[in-house]
């Protein structure tokens, strides 16, 4: 009798394992032919050295906590796909603290980031001694803020550049305020919510999104398991199973951005004018060398286009009527300007639209109308390689 016992002990666990062990190879198997069919089929982007590498690839901007001199600011030691955020808040793997020396700190919006690309390929992390403390959307304040409030206590750094400029236009492009608030919206919608909530309507701000609702996703990534999203299709296409809706996600209302008047370029400069030359004065007093590099822009640039780059240029005057001139008049003024400024008041800057130009006339940098590929990062390490190398 005890015999039997066991043996049928035993079938059991062995069908138990044969089970468990079917599931596994099904999970290996799905995980195997989806990467082999996403290698078969992914095509070369012409601002990536790397074949299947494109804007969206890796992650695009970091997880967030809330901050209130500029809204938010990178979570500390976060990793997410080809980016790495080391415990002072910056992207790179580079071991930076306050005993440091000779570093070269970079601000910056997504573009200082590195937006699209892999750790490796930022420009940054291939110059030495330099990293990057660039933020998705953040303008010139959000900038100042993040360095003067949180970096200067958590590093030692001996040179302060800020490689921005795109996203202080686009917020006067459309109208919007960044230095009065800028917070990037994050403490408007709270206002808006909380307001809403409690029947506030008389101070209720006029906000610029749109709440859309977006169907349950039946994306590859968004599934751990990855026979559950084999379950889920088959389910799906005969027609078992329905997509939900199951999630809102904010959108900008475009009408009312282009109800709102852009702003004027003098009102624009004489309140980026006093932002950087209050910073200055506090790197002066810091012992720290202030530089500002105006980041390239696709609309401004005068690197000769690739037919790549050419097609994103039209597809903007095509969408955007007037925003190519908009930009390439304010980038300009911007140029003449914060040179004078710098020459004043005893900066350095330079226009990085020099580093993509001569030599490159083969090669696509631009991804959209300001965001690099690998290509054009590298083109801008090389370029600010040798402005440094020129100053030290």
């Amino acid at each position: 009798m005890k015999v039997l016992l066991n043996k049928k002990y035993i079938l059991s666990y062995l069908i138990v394992f044969g089970f468990l062990f079917g599931l596994l190879i099904c999970e290996l198997s799905i995980r195997f032919f989806y990467t082999l069919r996403e290698k078969k089929i992914c095509n070369s982007h012409p601002a990536y050295f790397e074949k299947c590498e494109n804007y969206i690839f890796y992650d695009y901007i970091t997880k967030i906590r809330f901050y209130s001199k500029t809204g938010y600011r990178p979570i500390e030691g976060w990793v997410g796909k080809g980016v790495r955020i080391d415990n002072n808040g910056l992207r790179t793997d580079k071991n930076i603290n306050k005993n440091s020396s000779n570093v070269v700190l970079v601000s910056g919006g997504s573009t200082a980031f590195g937006a699209g690309v892999k750790q490796s390929d930022l420009f940054t992390e291939n110059l030495n001694n330099t990293v990057s403390a660039g933020v998705g959307g953040y303008v010139f304040a959000n900038e100042f803020n993040f360095v003067r409030d949180i970096l200067i206590d958590r590093i030692n750094f001996d040179y302060w550049i800020s490689f921005s400029g795109y996203n202080d236009i686009y917020g006067a492009y459309r109208g919007l305020d960044y230095f009065n608030s800028p917070d990037m919206f994050n403490l408007e919608k709270l206002i808006y919510y909380a307001n809403k909530e409690i029947g506030f309507n008389k101070y209720i701000p006029k906000l610029r999104y749109n709440i859309d609702k977006t169907k349950s996703s039946l994306d590859y990534n968004d599934y751990s398991v990855k026979f559950y999203w084999v379950i889920n299709r088959l389910l799906v296409k005969s027609g078992l199973k329905k997509l939900q809706y199951e999630k809102e996600v904010e959108t900008l209302d475009e009408k009312i951005i282009l109800d709102i008047k852009p702003v004027e370029y003098n009102l624009f400069f004489s309140k980026l004018k006093n932002e950087i030359l209050l910073a200055n004065s506090w790197c002066k007093n810091n012992g720290i060398k202030f530089i500002y590099i105006l980041q390239p822009s696709l609309h401004s640039t005068k690197k000769n286009l690739t037919n790549f780059e050419a097609k994103i240029y039209e597809e903007a005057n095509q969408k955007h009527p007037g925003m190519n001139n908009y930009f390439s008049d304010f980038y300009i003024k911007l140029d003449s300007d914060i040179k004078n400024l710098a020459n004043s008041n005893g900066f350095l800057f330079i226009n990085a639209d020099e580093f993509i130009r001569d030599g490159y006339e083969q090669e696509t940098f631009f991804v959209d109308y300001v965001h690099f590929g690998s290509r054009g990062n590298a083109a801008i390490a090389e370029g600010l390689k040798v402005f440094l190398k020129s100053i030290k």
